[in-house]
This record gives C-alpha cells, structure tokens and sequence, in this order.
C-alpha cells in the first residue's frame, strides 16, 4: 500500500500537491489500485477524483492518520506544470452533469476584493480574509466589461466562484454558475474542463485551466517570477513608486526584494512609497484577443 497525504487548505495548492503526487505515482511505477490518497479537505477530494487512475474508494478525507506511513515526494509549481508526464486532470465518470457547457465558452473567475457574505452560505472571503494579501485582489468590474462585451460577440460566459461572488450582469450568454444551488467544486472543474478559454485574476481557477489543459488568460498577476505564472498569456499589476511614477518591472522587483513577493516582510504596495494598479479593461481585452489567436 502507499498512501499519500494532501494538507493544503488553498485549491490551487491543492491541485499541484494532487498533480506532483500523480507524476510520483506514474513515474515510480506504482499500482495505482494500491495508491491511496488522504485530504484535510472534502474539496480537495474532489481534485483527487479528477486523477483518472486513482479510484474514488481510495480517496479519504480524515486528520493525518496517526499509524499511516504516508510516502514523502516532491511537489513544486515547477513539477506540476513542466517535469515529466505531462498530464492534466479529467473529470470522472461518476459527476452527474447538472448544465450544458456550450461551444465557443469562456470561463471568468475574479479573486475580488468586495466578496458579500450570504445568510445561509458564507462565501470564503467573508470573514476578512480579504485583507490578507490584499494586493492579490481584484476589483471584478473589468472583468464584467470584459464578459459582457464578448457575450455580445456571441461567446458563452461561464462566471466561476462561490455565492459569495458578484453576479455578472443577465444576459442570454451568460451563465453565473457561482450562484447555482448546491454547485460544488466539480461543477467549476467541469466548466473549466469543456471550455475553451479561462480568464482568471491570481486565484485557484487559473491554476484550475492549467491542470486541465485549456488556454489560460492569467490576468493581474503580482508574482514576478514564472514559476507562478500559469497563464499562456500572463498580464501584470503594476507596482508604480508614487513619487516619480516609475514603474517597478518584474526583474528589479526580485532584485530588490526576491523572487517570492509573499516572503518579504512587508509588500512594497502596502507602505507610502509604492501603489499597486490594476489590468485596465483595455488589457484584459487585447489579452484575450491574444489568448483567442493563439
């Protein structure tokens, strides 16, 4: 038996904990009938069952098993998107469909910064976790322009997320599937897995696109160095310092600060001296314009 444990909380961790220990697996030969594969979380169980190989009896979601072994390898955002097999997660055959994923559709999920809370269903961020990382939040009204224009066009919007999400404006082609009942994770893995395109603020879902293979707008992204960049086309927030406008590029910021913006004790667009701004709508449509011509 070889059992393997997955601790991460966060869904895009969660999914290169899951695809790093799916290449271990395959790389190492093993008898996938004797893999099993523990979670702290049930949603990340649901990553598990898009692992074809893995059966779903394997997956269990418990505290780390006191008298388990559990094999130690390695995961890395290096080893999920670049190390060898190349894989992506598929949709098991056991998820009962629940809507139409119609040709030409574009999947938009926003890690906004104005999440609500509901009566009955807390969305995730309403409890102020908003105000950790704050420079990894959007505002969700680009976005929206963005969708709507399209949806115009005659491409299907598909908006991922929780209840907690703002809803995208009514229209025929748009579909706000972070507001259907009862929608789980699967639900946004399945969306993401029929679409065509994802376009994605620095959230779970643009990691999501990667892992199932779809052409990925990475759009107000803050991390300066690739190992985090998941998109075919990856747009940037802009660190501006406030006095003489400049801009702070990617290579002076790991420079001056490091590669990872998260271990520095305090992000420069939090202090006086630095302003962090936005992808205008403007970028997010010649981005996906891009993304679309590819």
């Amino acid at each position: 038996m070889k059992y393997f444990y997955n601790h991460y909380p966060a869904i895009g961790n969660g999914i290169m904990m899951a695809v790093s220990m799916r290449k271990h697996v395959i790389n190492n030969y093993y008898d996938w009938s004797s893999v099993y594969a523990h979670c702290a979380n049930p949603y990340i169980g649901e990553v598990f069952k898009c692992i074809p190989e893995l059966p779903e009896e394997n997956i269990s979601v418990q505290p780390r098993g006191m008298l388990v072994s559990y094999e130690r390898y390695p995961y890395t955002w290096e080893i999920m998107k670049d190390e060898a097999p190349l894989v992506n997660l598929e949709i098991p055959d056991t998820y009962e469909k629940k809507f139409d994923v119609k040709e030409s559709t574009i999947c938009f999920h926003v890690r906004e910064d104005n999440v609500r809370d509901t009566n009955d269903d807390p969305a995730w961020l309403s409890n102020g976790y908003y105000q950790h990382e704050p420079e990894r939040f959007v505002k969700s009204e680009p976005y929206i322009k963005l969708a709507l224009e399209y949806a115009e066009k005659g491409y299907n919007i598909i908006v991922l997320g929780d209840k907690g999400s703002t809803a995208f404006p009514d229209h025929e082609n748009i579909f706000n599937l972070c507001h259907m009942d009862d929608k789980t994770l699967l639900d946004d893995f399945y969306a993401v897995a029929n679409c065509d395109y994802v376009v994605a603020s620095t959230s779970c879902h643009q990691v999501t696109g990667r892992a199932f293979g779809k052409k990925v707008l990475h759009a107000d992204n803050v991390h300066p160095y690739k190992r985090w960049w998941f998109g075919d086309i990856n747009l940037f927030k802009k660190l501006t310092h406030k006095e003489s406008g400049k801009i702070i590029s990617n290579e002076e910021f790991i420079n001056r600060w490091g590669l990872d913006p998260f271990k520095i004790p305090l992000y420069p667009a939090r202090t006086d001296e630095y302003e962090l701004i936005d992808c205008t709508f403007e970028e997010l449509r010649s981005g996906l314009e891009e993304l679309i011509s590819l």
